[in-house]
């Protein structure tokens, strides 16, 4: 459960914990609320206020400074699933600078602003891969198996942008996590595989924090326009033209084109392909996607003196 879903889900356990103790004639030191969640720290005017301790009956742990009910100042927030995140909080937001730490081992440590990873920071990985600088994002998945580029392409694109000095980051769902796995693995060194890690909020921002998006015609691709990222989106039974796609100046489509009498198949895609070759996808290979991304005015991937880097949007 995310701080932001935390805090819309006990923003009425802190009103009752917040009429409890205003009803208290001492400053009590210890609160059990009726559902289980427990308060244990300074109180001031029948509001949590200086330092303390808040566990949730679902097992969230909030260790830290408290403003008037609020999360706020510097603390330590803990999930059940092993995460935690330490630092600065703004009204029961991760806000300012901290270190957010998965369960295996990998580690963010930067600033953060509404619960986003957002500004200058750093991936320290548990395998001691140390991330400072321009990373990719990835998404090899669609929910339409027609629509997914292979996963060898996923792999060789992912390696170029490797030897390019930067960092892959593949995004997706946790159905999606096995793909990125072994995308992952064929890519090499200094690759991470974030699918089913992260919430909605936390995806944005890590494309928002990303020099391009590498991906289908799915919906991180929409995600990444959104947040004012370049898009690389590969399209296969589906045509571009028909007003699908990622929409803005900032975005490269790569498909076929015509030389295949079939496509366009579908509007949004399928499970199977109609001729069951699959061809719009399997015959679209790496050098190509990739020699399109080295022409497009706006690569996000390679700089030079008189060229360089595309600005944020």
């Amino acid at each position: 459960m995310s701080v932001r879903r935390t805090e819309r889900h006990a923003r009425s356990r802190i009103a009752l914990l917040a009429l409890l103790l205003s009803s208290a004639a001492v400053h009590a030191d210890r609160v059990e609320l009726p559902n289980g969640d427990v308060y244990e720290g300074d109180v001031e005017r029948g509001a949590r206020s200086g330092s303390g301790v808040y566990v949730w009956a679902d097992g969230n742990r909030y260790e830290g400074e408290f403003s008037e009910d609020k999360m706020h100042g510097r603390g330590v927030y803990y999930w059940p699933d092993g995460r935690s995140y330490q630092g600065d909080f703004q009204q029961d937001m991760r806000h300012g600078s901290g270190v957010l730490r998965w369960p295996n081992g990998d580690v963010y440590s930067g600033e953060f602003a509404y619960d986003q990873m957002a500004g200058k920071g750093r991936f320290q990985w548990a395998n001691q891969d140390l991330y400072e600088g321009d990373f990719v994002a990835v998404a090899p998945g669609s929910v339409w198996a027609t629509k997914r580029w292979t996963e060898r392409g996923f792999s060789e694109l992912a390696r170029w942008a490797v030897a390019q000095r930067v960092v892959v980051v593949l995004v997706g769902t946790a159905g999606e996590r096995d793909l990125c796995e072994r995308v992952r693995t064929h890519a090499g060194h200094r690759v991470i595989n974030l699918a089913g890690r992260t919430s909605p909020a936390e995806l944005a921002a890590i494309l928002e924090l990303s020099s391009a998006l590498l991906g289908n015609d799915s919906g991180p691709g929409h995600l990444a326009v959104a947040v004012g990222t370049p898009v690389v989106a590969i399209f296969g039974p589906t045509d571009p033209s028909r007003g699908f796609r990622p929409l803005g100046d900032r975005v490269l489509t790569v498909d076929l084109g015509t030389s295949l009498a079939c496509r366009p198949c579908s509007v949004h895609g399928s499970h199977r392909c109609p001729r069951g070759h699959h061809r719009c996808m399997n015959d679209l290979q790496p050098a190509d996607v990739i020699a399109r991304i080295e022409a497009w005015p706006l690569n996000p991937l390679t700089q030079s003196p008189d060229r360089p880097r595309a600005p944020r949007g």
